[in-house]
């Protein structure tokens, strides 16, 4: 990830970042959240799926929850603009699916227990020095960056592997996963580690304007 100092949220398109209005837009920009808060739900029944050892339909809905980041995320961009909400829930939902996901996966033993508490580690440090900086760094901000996009991207791929693994979809889904375990622990901590140095720098910077 990024870091920027702005007085707005990088990584937006702000001229199309919209308020509701009592169009026809409301209705799109309330669907694309209503999609979104979906995404965010649906780790309850994901989780109470795996629980009763159904990996078939587990993999099914992580699947669909998965792509239902693609339709909100059109939804936002091409139809009617982001809204703020949006702007604040999609991180939210893709993190809570994801790593709600691998939690349940390794309280089952089906990923090494190491692997979900690094990447809670990794959120854990980003959440808390975004925090500290936002303190410090007036109009500081997140801006994704194609190391993070990588990192999510690696980490979506083992959790289908390992889920498609469990329900025996595809016989080589167990190899898969284990071939990209070792690239997923690599992005996870290049990607902290960047954007650690990233919001160092900067308040370093803002430090020397001072």
């Amino acid at each position: 990830m990024a870091v920027a100092s702005s007085g707005r949220p990088a990584g937006v398109d702000h001229r199309r970042l919209t308020a509701t209005s009592p169009s026809g837009a409301s209705s799109a920009v309330n669907l694309a959240n209503a999609v979104t808060v979906l995404r965010l739900l649906s780790v309850v029944p994901i989780a109470l799926i795996l629980q009763a050892g159904e990996f078939q339909l587990a993999f099914w809905l992580f699947v669909a929850a998965g792509l239902s980041d693609g339709v909100d995320g059109f939804l936002a961009r091409r139809v009617v603009g982001v809204s703020r909400l949006g702007v604040v829930l999609d991180p939210i939902a893709d993190k809570v699916l994801l790593v709600g996901t691998l939690v349940l996966l390794g309280w089952q033993g089906l990923v090494p227990s190491w692997v979900p508490g690094l990447v809670i580690l990794r959120d854990l440090v980003i959440s808390v020095g975004a925090l500290l900086m936002r303190a410090r760094v007036e109009g500081f901000a997140i801006a994704p960056s194609l190391l993070g996009k990588a990192c999510t991207f690696t980490q979506i791929l083992y959790v289908g592997a390992v889920l498609a693994g469990a329900a025996e979809l595809v016989g080589v889904a167990q190899h898969l996963a284990q071939l990209v375990l070792p690239a997923m622990v690599l992005l996870t901590i290049a990607s902290g580690a960047a954007y650690t140095i990233g919001a160092i720098r900067l308040a370093v910077a803002g430090a020397g304007r001072s």
